[in-house]
């Protein structure tokens, strides 16, 4: 009777997870959070950092507490990056895997706590405390199950051998034009904890034997280090071919694709930012320890392979948002077209496509740039010559095909894709976008439809000829003049026919927008700004910069006995009766916040997503900018998010504390108020709790413009 019971609950079970399962078939939802929102999530993050604080004393009358809190700080960064995912499908798959290298071991799986990282870069990492952060890229590069395990077993080398990461710090630029506006690069900090190549030995040597008292199959672990030596590389290797983004009536030229790709750079002992290091050394050490092996596993999965399969492409699709957050088209483009080799009806993929071609077109139009602190760094998009294998398709094809040409292009795919998608308003946005856009190419409709013009010349035969000669030669020449050699020219010939909206809405000739400039008026204009009633704060700062060490480091001014910004902000408002600000912080969230905290982690995607967007010229770019946006600003009440905090500074130039606020338009993705302000004042509690009164009274009674 009980094993009927027990059967009965896992079929439920089963029954359960698969009806949580998406449909990728139709469309992908972004990946979120749910359940309870683990500790180091909430406000007892404070009394964790405290405890070990106390601890780390007790165990050693000289050590200081700095030690302890940088670690905690730099596990900070990570949980208020936003890209941290708690309790979701990827991440329950993670703990499922480990649960069964751990099978053996439940006092070491209990003191382990795994965690998935919504990063483009194919990395782990492991904090001393016990915490292990896998990114979605490199779950997204595993063939297997095995592979990933012994990927875990690895960490937990380094967990159990005490490892502390040979560098581990994160820069941030400071000007005077933008204070702490750049985009967080959380992304960079993982990628750039690096351990020594004796630890790496070393956890290889113990996450070995504990992936041998494991069924897993020791083929694998070699091919996971081949995973991470190539780790540059896509999750896959398909050739692209321009026939996805063609038709009936559009061919694009051979000549802006590249006749053969470059080859697969050899990486043998290469130690890159992403990789580990001497991964020939590795895979030799793996070969020397499974000969040794006598019956060793061969289990490639112990979960459903299906489970498997379902996690990676889960994984796989959140890497095309994320590089569409990054504004890394070709990228996103790339893993978009991947993808839909298996979902070619997805509505996500076409999104993506859609939303990438637009930004390349914005891009080659000069309608939009990167910065430095850009995912892309300043150079923006590379050169094909800096890419390897079928990538370089899509590189060679941004490079070669004019920005004009790119409109075309993209407008193509957009409309099509929405009719196809009518209730997709990413796509929506930026089709009106695109026809827009046509206006400032100088092409009307009139310049793709063919006109026929007289034609001289028309024989050159002898005197003498046969009339049918004669005739055939003419019609030859006439076909001849009047065979257009412009590829695009047809590319929306079914359109003007058969579609009167697309007709109506593409721009006549004598449409093109004329550009003029408006008089400058003899007084400056008094700012205004709106009035506020209703306010999220997401996340306060606070952050001191010590310039005067070799590099420049960001650390959270952080100690237990002390309020966080969050904390001032919210009793400065309650101070002041101003009830209607909601303040989206980690440190003030409770285990039952799981709400809160996907609410938090997606408007700290919008806002890295919004400052790294420099041009505005034209629709935004956006990926957060249709329904989702619009549902939180129902929620809250408010189309107003401010961002704002205090950075400590000392540098041999300057010496104080910088007060940053930024208040956001969340409806149109402007910023309304901004003020950066640099005084001498050393930091503390009293200094900022009067900034924030005074902040929220100027908010309070509309006087911004004196504040």
């Amino acid at each position: 009777m009980t094993q009927r019971l027990i059967t009965l609950a896992l079929l439920l079970s089963g029954l359960s997870l698969f009806s949580q399962k998406q449909h990728l078939l139709e469309n992908f939802e972004p990946l979120t959070s749910s359940g309870n929102l683990p500790l180091i999530c909430t406000s007892d993050y404070k009394q964790i950092v405290a405890t070990a604080i106390s601890d780390a004393k007790k165990a050693n009358k000289t050590s200081r507490p700095a030690a302890t809190l940088e670690s905690f700080s730099d596990l900070q960064k990570i949980i208020r990056s936003g890209n941290l995912l708690v309790d979701d499908e990827v991440s329950v798959y993670i703990n499922q895997v480990a649960d069964q290298v751990l099978k053996n071991d439940p006092e070491l799986r209990q003191s382990l706590h795994f965690y998935v990282y919504q990063s483009p870069y194919v990395n782990v990492y492991t904090f001393k405390q016990g915490y292990i952060f896998i990114n979605t890229g490199l779950i997204a590069q595993m063939e297997n199950e095995a592979q990933l395990a012994f990927l875990i077993c690895h960490e937990i080398g380094h967990y159990t051998r005490k490892h502390v990461p040979t560098q581990f710090f994160e820069i941030f630029h400071i000007n005077d034009e933008s204070i702490y506006y750049n985009k967080n690069k959380e992304e960079y900090m993982m990628d750039r904890c690096m351990f020594s190549g004796e630890q790496e030995a070393s956890a290889d040597s113990l996450g070995l034997q504990l992936y041998a008292k494991t069924p897993y199959a020791f083929t694998e672990p070699a091919k996971a280090i081949d995973i991470l030596r190539y780790a540059q590389l896509p999750f896959d290797l398909v050739e692209f071919r321009k026939s996805f983004l063609e038709g009936p009536n559009y061919s694009i030229p051979a000549a802006y694709f590249l006749k053969e790709v470059a080859p697969i750079k050899s990486r043998h002992n290469d130690a890159e930012p992403a990789l580990h290091p001497n991964t020939n050394a590795r895979k030799r050490i793996i070969q020397d320890y499974s000969d040794k092996l006598k019956g060793a596993g061969v289990a490639k999965f112990m979960l459903p392979e299906t489970t498997f399969d379902y996690i990676r492409d889960l994984s796989r699709f959140d890497l095309c948002r994320t590089a569409l957050k990054d504004r890394d088209y070709p990228n996103a483009l790339y893993n978009a077209y991947i993808l839909s080799q298996k979902f070619p009806n997805n509505k996500f993929l076409a999104e993506t496509v859609a939303s990438s071609l637009y930004g390349i077109a914005l891009y080659k139009n000069g309608k939009l740039t990167y910065a430095e602190h850009s995912f892309l760094g300043n150079a923006g998009i590379v050169g094909c010559d800096d890419v390897e294998s079928f990538p370089q398709q899509v590189y060679s094809l941004i490079g070669k095909m004019p920005g004009n040409e790119w409109t075309i292009l993209a407008l193509n795919y957009n409309y099509r894709q929405l009719k196809k998608f009518p209730n997709s308003e990413a796509i929506k946005l930026r089709t009106d976008s695109l026809f827009k856009m046509m206006r400032y190419t100088d092409w009307g409709i009139v310049d793709f439809v063919r006109t026929d013009k007289p034609v001289e010349n028309q024989s050159t035969l002898q005197s003498g000829s046969s009339k049918t000669a004669l005739i055939a030669s003419i019609q030859l020449e006439k076909d001849k003049k009047h065979r257009d050699t412009i590829y695009y020219k047809d590319i929306y010939l079914d359109l003007f026919m058969n579609d009167p909206v697309f007709s109506k809405k593409f721009p006549r000739a004598w449409e093109t927008p004329v550009e003029t400039v408006s008089p400058k008026p003899t007084k400056p204009l008094a700012k205004t700004y709106p009035k506020i009633d209703t306010l999220i704060v997401l996340a306060p700062f606070y952050y001191s910069i010590d310039q005067q060490e070799s590099n420049e480091i960001l650390r959270s001014k952080f100690m237990p006995e002390e309020k966080s910004p969050g904390e001032l902000i919210r009793n400065a408002a309650a101070s002041i009766k101003m009830p209607v600000v909601t303040v989206l912080d980690p440190f003030l969230f409770s285990q039952k916040d799981i709400a809160l905290y996907n609410d938090y982690t997606f408007l700290k995607g919008w806002l890295n997503e919004r400052n790294d967007d420099v041009f505005k010229s034209l629709n935004p770019t956006m990926v957060n900018d249709t329904s989702a946006i619009r549902a939180l600003m129902e929620r809250y009440n408010t189309r107003y998010m401010m961002y704002s905090g205090f950075i400590s500074l000392n540098s041999q130039l300057r010496k104080g504390v910088i007060s940053v606020v930024m208040i956001y338009d969340l409806k149109t993705a402007e910023i309304v108020y901004k003020k950066v302000d640099v005084g001498p004042l050393k930091e503390n509690e009293i200094m900022m709790q009067y900034r924030y009164i005074a902040l929220l009274n100027a908010i309070k009674y509309n006087k911004l413009s004196v504040y």
